[in-house]
Order: structure tokens, then sequence, then C-alpha cells
């Protein structure tokens, strides 16, 4: 949004809260004319509660509508519905006005609950974050008052957002809470990568989703004549003929990871070698492909003879010196070496030609420790039980599937370099790394984190930041993993032991250099070294839009998380983070994390992610949360240092007037608003969480209550969207059965003439109706979107633009009030404003509580002013800062009529 647009709807939002700060008096004549009209219109409404009158009025109207020729049967109907109504209402039988009670004697006394509005519509979603693929939002919070279940669900996202979402599967969190995993689908294709996950309670009640889902406008055009399977194979490229082509089904996919700007593909999918192809289901060109890195050789799971007893024996291995490891002996097939005994069962073996029979004397062999067999036997049995007894997790699937480690091999016998994890085979393949085994604790946890992601957890797609992100996790917990199962040398890097400053490390990424431009690791987000990946094609040439280089940036947040640090990022941003919270409690969160994320997800994301994680796991105020933030902006993923959770209390002023200010008290996500008028006091008061706000006035007349929408703008458009279809085909009835009378030969002269006169007025009528419907619902529909929450990164259109921004428009910076750090904005206009982001508010926390306000912004002032404002346009500003709040908040914050 350009500049101009955002201070016009500054000025609006100022212009109808200095009204409320104001409160002008009027003249005695104006008074006078006041009088009159309100003692008029008391005694018209008093009439409306006479069902004499009412009857009266209606009897009349009849009467009237006959003696024209007018009283249509139709036309009957709906008079005697209204009458119904309007006698049901007088009757008491509508909706009850919401009674006030006095104010308690002790502000502190138990008061009355906030009355509940029984006749507006309960909105139900709120702080919708733009996704960057799609008209549907990447993420919202569901109103406490929302009666969205995960049951309803999908029906709600039909019906708001016009995508099917089809259930997947439910998982139970240790914080209480639950996360159920949605699929799109299109005519009943499954949309590759398009899922949301709802975080709601154990009852079922929505809180929290977040995903990805493709609108209308992305969707393929399903018609023509369809390849069919046979013919499809014949389409694959011609290096992926070697092996036999598996054909999987059908699916509608994106072309590559920035889907911003394409339209979506029905594909055929097809493994054929160690790739997934998926190719046009109509041209048969290869839409996208993805690596599995797929074992040639059949694989064998040996089988578990429980009356076995199991052998330890002590094993010399490559990296860790002797080690205690537990085999189970038994006779099956000699391809396998080592065998666990324990479930989850960890199996290791080598595909060579050689083989290692099962007499205890051959445990000494010494190409069990030169290959890394007795290495893989170590790391797997400790990752495998660092993932059960640490994170509750039984394997890589949860499901105590076996977890198979092999020695692996090409196709030309020739052993492999690196480890990885087979997607298909769900299994870790290893060879050696500048000639020593790369079998190290990290390493196997790094591979087999791999393979419970791609379980149904996140399944990141290995593409660009959310490969990144599979990078960086898998790193995140092989370093936990290495902590927890070999205490004694507790580094923060990959592979020490076969390169001498390893392959990445999390505490000093730039030691550390990436593999295909020579250059050091990043750590910090678009900062030095960072790989652009905007417009980026995956390929082998790129790693895959640089997943591996990049990830070191959230690798490093979790050092800086666990450990604490301190320094200046590449943004010239100082940090200061005295503490960590500890490397398992760190990797406890990551792993919770992984639940609510989905495939598409970028930096920006996960680290948004990782914050609702914590406040679960720890509070929204606790300190762990606190850091997960600090460490975000420490490696420049998020651009402001987090401000720490305070109570508040400030007063709003106007220089005019400053003793006419509005009061904000603020504790948690409860806000209130007070302020005293002419007339009296007007109160209003809500939550974060909650759609409604409520407003108490007293004056001379005594106390009155309000409850309203926040976002109102949208209630009323809703219910115009509703009604108007109903309106238009009652007035378009009516309508065509004029003109039909006015057609039929039967109809009398005198009533043909008044026909033709009243027809072409009544459509004059409807058109400008319809005319004038539009444009407040164009209006309305603007104001309604101004509650949408807009990312940073969209508004700014990159941390770029906003760093540019700041550049160019700080002329200065000070301590207000002495205590918070605050910024001056001058932009070449003349406008101004001063803003800090040491205090837990925005802009458009304020817009929330004055009442009436139509300004209710959240569609990017709060980017546009870069913290919460405390002086703008050198009229407005916060005074009295403090951190406390009164003991009578609860009172405050409630229907009673308590004002200070």
């Amino acid at each position: 949004m350009k500049s101009k647009q955002l201070v016009w709807l500054m000025v609006m939002f100022l212009g109808l809260s200095v009204e409320v700060l104001a409160q002008q008096k009027p003249s005695k004549q104006q008074q006078a004319e006041l009088d009159k009209a309100v003692k008029e219109t008391e005694a018209e409404m008093a009439k409306l509660k006479d069902p004499a009158y009412i009857n009266k009025m209606f009897d009349e109207q009849i009467k009237e509508l006959k003696a024209k020729g007018h009283a249509t049967p139709e036309l009957l109907r709906e008079l005697e519905k209204a009458r119904a109504e309007m006698l049901k209402m007088a009757k008491g039988g509508g909706a009850p006005a919401p009674t006030q009670p006095e104010e308690p004697s002790e502000p502190t006394e138990t008061v009355a609950p906030a009355p509940k509005s029984v006749e507006q519509p309960v909105p139900t979603n709120f702080d919708e974050v733009e996704s960057p693929y799609s008209k549907v939002p990447s993420s919202f919070q569901f109103y406490r008052e929302s009666e969205v279940t995960i049951e309803t669900f999908a029906a709600f996202m039909q019906k708001k957002y016009g995508v099917q979402l089809r259930k997947q599967k439910t998982v139970a969190l240790p914080t209480g809470s639950k996360i159920t995993t949605f699929q799109q689908f299109i005519e009943d294709y499954p949309v590759f990568g398009a899922y949301f996950k709802v975080r709601h309670e154990t009852n079922g009640k929505a809180l929290f989703a977040s995903g990805d889902a493709f609108d209308k406008t992305r969707w393929p055009e399903l018609t023509g004549k369809m390849i069919n399977e046979n013919q499809i194979f014949q389409k694959l490229p011609k290096e992926s003929k070697i092996a036999a082509p598996i054909y999987e089904s059908l699916i509608i996919v994106p072309e590559r990871l920035n889907v911003a700007t394409q339209k979506l593909r029905l594909a055929h999918q097809i493994i054929a070698g160690k790739t997934r192809y998926y190719l046009d289901a109509y041209r048969g060109d290869v839409v996208r492909s993805e690596s599995l890195i797929l074992e040639c050789l059949d694989s064998h799971t040996p089988t578990r003879k429980e009356d076995k007893k199991p052998t330890i024996t002590t094993m010399q291995t490559f990296h860790y010196g002797p080690q205690n490891i537990e085999i189970h002996v038994n006779n099956d097939s000699a391809k396998y070496i080592l065998v666990s005994h324990k479930e989850p069962f960890v199996s290791v073996y080598d595909t060579a030609k050689w083989v290692v029979n099962y007499p205890t004397t051959q445990w000494t062999d010494p190409r069990l420790t030169k290959e890394g067999l007795a290495d893989a036997a170590f790391a797997g049995k400790k990752t495998i039980d660092y993932y059960k007894t640490q994170l509750g997790r039984n394997s890589f699937d949860d499901q105590g599937s076996m977890l198979v480690l092999r020695r692996a091999y090409d196709e030309d016998g020739n052993l492999r370099e690196g480890a990885f994890w087979e997607v298909e085979k769900n299994r870790i393949g290893f060879g050696n790394y500048v000639d020593k085994p790369l079998v190290t604790l990290e390493v196997i946890g790094h591979e087999f984190t791999h393979g419970v992601i791609r379980s149904g957890v996140a399944d990141f797609i290995s593409e660009g930041e959310s490969g990144s992100l599979n990078e960086a996790v898998a790193d995140m917990l092989g370093i936990a993993i290495k902590h927890w199962g070999y205490p004694a040398t507790p580094d923060w890097v990959i592979a020490p032991y076969v390169l001498p400053n390893g392959i990445r490390n999390l505490k000093w990424p730039k030691t550390t250099f990436q593999s295909r431009t020579s250059l050091p690791h990043p750590d910090t987000y678009e900062g030095k070294y960072w790989q652009d990946t905007n417009g980026c094609i995956a390929d082998k040439k790129n790693g895959n839009c640089w997943v591996h280089n990049n990830s070191t940036v959230a690798s490093h947040w979790f050092y800086l998380l666990s450990e604490g640090g301190k320094g200046t990022n590449d943004h010239n941003q100082p940090y200061n983070i005295e503490k960590g919270i500890g490397i398992q409690k760190a990797a406890k969160l990551v792993y919770q994390t992984l639940f609510s994320l989905t495939p598409y997800t970028n930096f920006e994301r996960f680290a948004e992610a990782t914050v609702k994680t914590a406040e679960q796991m720890f509070g929204k105020c606790a300190t762990e949360t606190h850091r997960v933030k600090h460490a975000w902006y420490a490696v420049g993923v998020f651009d402001d240092a987090p401000a720490r959770c305070m109570d508040l209390t400030f007063d709003w002023t106007y220089d005019p007037e400053p003793n006419k200010a509005i009061r904000f008290y603020v504790k948690g996500d409860s806000i209130v608003s007070v302020v005293r008028t002419e007339d009296g006091w007007v109160k209003t008061y809500s939550e974060r969480n909650s759609a409604f706000m409520h407003v108490v006035s007293k004056d001379e007349e005594g106390v009155k209550n309000l409850t309203i929408p926040k976002n109102w703008a949208g209630t009323i458009y809703n219910k115009m969207e509703e009604i108007e279809p109903v309106m238009d085909q009652m007035n378009e009835e009516a309508l065509e059965k004029a003109k039909a009378e006015l057609r039929n030969p039967a109809t009398p002269p005198e009533r043909k003439a008044e026909l033709k006169e009243v027809i072409p007025q009544v459509e004059k009528y409807l058109a400008e109706g319809r005319k004038a419907a539009n444009e407040t619902k164009k209006n309305l529909k603007e104001l309604s979107d101004g509650t949408h929450l807009t990312t940073e990164k969209a508004f700014w259109g990159g941390r770029k633009g906003k760093r540019e921004f700041d550049k160019e428009n700080i002329k200065g910076s000070y301590l207000y009030q002495g205590k918070y750090l605050a910024k001056r904005y001058v932009l070449k206009g003349g406008i101004s404003w001063d803003s800090t982001t040491e205090i837990p508010l925005r802009f458009s926390d304020l817009g929330l509580f004055v009442p009436l306000n139509t300004g209710q912004l959240r569609m990017g002032v709060d980017h546009f002013m870069r913290g919460f404002p405390l002086k703008m346009f050198g009229g407005v500003s916060v005074r009295n800062i403090k951190e406390t709040i009164p003991a009578n908040f609860n009172a405050l914050f409630s229907s009673s009529p308590v004002f200070n």
C-alpha cells in the first residue's frame, strides 16, 4: 500500500478518535432542537410498543393497498409476517436489552459479567496472515466465541474460502492440545503440499489454523484427453529408464516451490530409479521432480527371535572408541551384521559381497570398525533411544518400525559418498566422506530426523527456504542427540571427526564452507553469504536452491536459544541473549513445533510457529518464550528486538485539549480504555481473542451498555451479502408480476395507465438502490479488509524495502520518558511520528478500543509505523506511561460502571 493511503487512513482514525476526546458541547439553539427531536423520537418509539397501535397501523396500510388494487397475496403475506414480528417484540419476545448493575461500593467486589450479544452473528476468525501463494490466508486464529470445531473446519473452509479439505490424522501434543491435518483436494485429486494444520482443544474446539491451500484462480483446467498409465511411461526422461518405473497416482502439483504466479497442473506421479517424477496428465512433459535416493538392491528385514538372549559386547568404533553395543545373535541372512535386541530394533548391514558370520569371535573383525558399521550400530541405537525417551516418539514413524542402516554402494559397486535418508525404503544409507565413514551421532541423528519429518510430520519440500529448514531441523536434533548420547564432546559441529572444522558449525557458521560456492555459511537471514532463493529453479547445480547453505541461519538460532550469546548480526543489529534455555528444552520445542508446520513453510512462518509453541509450552510471558523471539531477532528473521511482557497504564492525548485524554489499561491480552466527556464517562474493554468489544457509558440519564463486533464493517457487509439476493428476488418477482398484469388484455385501462407510470419509477428506484448498495458494500469491504493482518515481508516486498525505508526516513533517536528507545520518522511530505518497539503494543491495538472507530486498521499501518506510536502529527501523543495497572483492574474490565 502507498504511504499516502496509509497516512489518509491514520488521519481518518485520528479524526474519529479526536471527536471522542473533544465531545464539543452544542449551542443553546442546537440543544433545544436536539431535545425536541429526541422527545418526538421517544414518542414514536413508545407507540411502536403498543399492540393496538401496531394493529391499527398495519390494518390501515392493508386497506389502502386494497383500495388501490396493489394488495397481491404475496405482499399481504409479507405484511402479516411483519405484523407478527412487531407484536412479538412489543410483548417482549425479542432480544432483551442488557441491564446494568449499579456501581459496587468497593471496586474490587464481584461485578456482573459482560453482556452477551444475542442478535449479532459471531465472527469466526481473526489475524489472517496473507499467503504468498494464494488468496487463502496462510494462518489465522479463531475467536473464543467461534463455534468452529475440528469436525466443522472443512465445511468452514469450503464456505469462507471455497476450498475442499479432507481430514487426514490427529496428533496429541504434550501441552494438552491436539493438531489435526487436512489436505486440499480439487475434484477428488489431492494437491501436492497443500495442507492445513489445526490446533484445537481436546473437545475439538478450533484455536489456530495454518498452512497452504490454493484458491480457484490457481486451479488447473481439468479438461481434455488424459494420457493413460501405459503411455505416460514413454514420456519419462531418458536417464530415468534404467529402472522399471512404478506408477503411483494422479496428483495436482505446482511446477516449483515459488508458486506465486503459476497455475497448478494435474500430473501422473511415477517413481523411476531414485527420482519421483510428476508428468503433465495431458501433455506428458515433466512438471517437477524430486530425489528419493532409492536403493537399487532389494532390502531384507531380519526376523525377530525373542527366544534368543541378547549379546552385549564391547566393540571398537571408528569415532567413539570402545563402546558397549547390544546385539541380537540369530541365523538370519548374513547380510545383516548387527541387530539390536530391544524395540525399536536397529539393524546394520553391508551390501558388499563380504559377510560376517555370527559367532561372537567375529565381533572383533577390524572391518566393523574401519567401515563404520560398529559406529552405525552405536549411533543408530542412541538416536532411536533419544527419540523414544526424550521426545516420546517410537521410531521414525512413531509405530515402532525397525531402523535400518546400510553401508551403501552405487550401481557400479562404488561406495557412496555421504549419508542420506532413503525416502521410499525408510532407511539410512551411509558411506565415506574424505575416506572416513560418515556415521557420527549427529549425522545419523540428522538423517533419522529427515525420516521423522517425512513421516507425515512436516513433510518439508526439499527446495528453497522449506528445504533449508528441513536441513536445519535435522542438524538441530542431530546435535541434541550428540549432546545426550555422547556428552564427553558436547560441541556444536556436524562431523568434526571427518573434517577438521566439520561440515557445518551451529555456533560459528562462518567457520565452515559451502560446497558449491566455497563461501562460508551464513549466520544472518538475508545477510552476508546468504543465497537468495527468490525465483530460484531447483536443480543439482544450486543444491535445490541452496538448502544446505542457508540452513545455518536457523540452526544458529537453535544454538543461541540453547546457549545464549552476544554480538551484532550482518544487519548491524546488536543482540544480547544472556542465557539460553538449554539444548534439550530447545530440542523439545523444535520437535513439537514440527507438528504445526506444512511443506511450504518458510523461515518467517517457522519462526512464528516456534513462538506459538513456546507460548503453549512455557507461557506467553515466560523467559523461554522471550528468548525464542530474541534469538530469531539475533539471526535477522525478526527485524525488531522483542518487547518485554508488561502491564501498562498510559494516556493518549491530543494537544489542543491535553486534559481530555483516553486512558488505557493493558494486562496481557486484555485492554480497557476510559475517557471522561462533558456529559459523563465512556469505557470500552475487550480481549485480543474476543470477537466483540464492550462499551459502557454513564451520564445523567444512567448507565448504558453496548456490545459490538470489532469488525463491525465486515459484519454489516456479510449481512448485506446474505439479505441482498433475497430482496432482489422478491423485487424482481413483484416487478415481473406488475409487467404481466400490464400485458394482460383483461387489465382495466386505468390500471394499465397506473402501471405504465409506476413500473419505470420502480425500475429506476431499484437500479439506484443497487448502485447505492454496491457502493456501500465496496466501502464496507475496504474497511473490513483493513482488519486482515499483513506480514511485514509482504507489506514491504521483502526486508530490504523496510530497511531502505528506515534508512531514508529515520532522523534521530532518543529515550522517551528517559526509558523507551524511540525513533523519529520524518517523511518527505512533512508527516512525522515517533515510535518504539520496546512496548508490546501496536497502532492497531489502540484502534480496536476507541468506540465506533472505523479505522480498525490491520492492513499495514502497524508495519508502516515501525512500532508503537508515541507521537504523531505534532498533536497526538502517548503520555504518563507506567508499567503497572490499578488494583481494581478486574472491575474496570467488566460491565460494571467502574471508570477509575
